[in-house]
């Protein structure tokens, strides 16, 4: 494991079961480096009887330690064996932890998605609503209020699994396209590239097949260029007139296109999504 992280508690446990395991050979250690007390009978008997009688206490103590002291090193090694391995399996789950958020920090970074500016996204959005409504307009009112869906969606209608299991970068481009969102899987190579289209007409079926296609190329720049797969969300939003109606074109639409497992659309009545935003 790299980039050794040390957690207090867990580095506690493992230097206390150390110190534990090390304890008996250091007991040991001391007790045997003791000189032993070797006189003769003469020198025995000549000793006082204050004398005679702290030998004999000294030796009884002794003989308690030699019994004594191998348990007391069998319990050391015993709390030092659990200790050791408790906190060893601890702090392996933390490494394990920070070693899989490093790898999924460094393929975050290793996509390199570059931003748009404030302008790019304005341009954008209104190159959009001139081509839905097929007329050329600078109305910022509309501008904002597409943008506005958009923000809405991605804060409020983006399912929990998304926010838990990806990254969301919002507003990116690759080469020559944008996107409106990419989530980054945290979990595996495949990404989701979002598409979010609001229109209060009705697509007709030469628009809404441009739309596809160009998201689905979108998708291949992305795989190409970041060498990771991906999966395609057209996410609608449209009033409930047109709802059932653009339901059923892009289910006829998407059976013909060869790419379909690849592309999947969300249909947003516009009222929920209004609602959404008063709660």
């Amino acid at each position: 494991m790299n980039n050794l992280e040390y957690d207090s508690l867990h580095k506690f446990l493992v230097s206390l079961g150390i110190i534990f395991l090390a304890s008996p050979l250091v007991i040991l250690y001391f007790f045997l480096k003791n000189d032993v007390l070797l006189i003769t009978k003469n020198e025995f008997n000549e000793l006082s009887t204050f004398s005679k009688k702290q030998l004999f206490e000294y030796q009884e103590v002794l003989t308690i330690v030699r019994i004594i002291l191998p348990i007391i090193c069998l319990i050391f090694l015993l709390f030092g064996i659990i200790l050791l391995i408790k906190g060893l399996k601890n702090w392996q789950k933390v490494q394990v932890n920070l070693d899989k958020l490093i790898e999924q920090n460094k393929d975050k970074q290793a996509l390199e998605l570059e931003k748009m500016k404030p302008v790019e996204i304005f341009k954008q959005t209104l190159k959009e609503i001139n081509e839905e409504n097929k007329i050329n307009t600078n109305t910022d009112t509309k501008i904002l209020e597409y943008i506005n869906m958009e923000e809405i969606f991605f804060t409020k209608f983006l399912p929990l699994k998304i926010k838990r299991d990806y990254y969301l970068e919002r507003n990116v481009k690759i080469d020559k396209f944008t996107y409106d969102a990419i989530a980054i899987s945290k979990t595996n190579n495949v990404d989701l590239i979002y598409e979010v289209k609001y229109s209060k007409n009705i697509f007709d079926t030469k628009k809404f097949e441009y739309i596809i296609e160009r998201l689905y190329e979108k998708g291949l720049k992305y795989e190409n260029l970041k060498h990771r797969n991906f999966k395609c969300l057209l996410v609608i939003i449209v009033s409930k007139d047109h709802l059932e109606n653009l339901q059923k074109r892009g289910e006829q639409i998407l059976k013909n296109l060869t790419f379909h497992s690849k592309v999947t659309i969300q249909y947003i009545n516009l009222e929920d999504l209004l609602a959404k935003k008063i709660n």
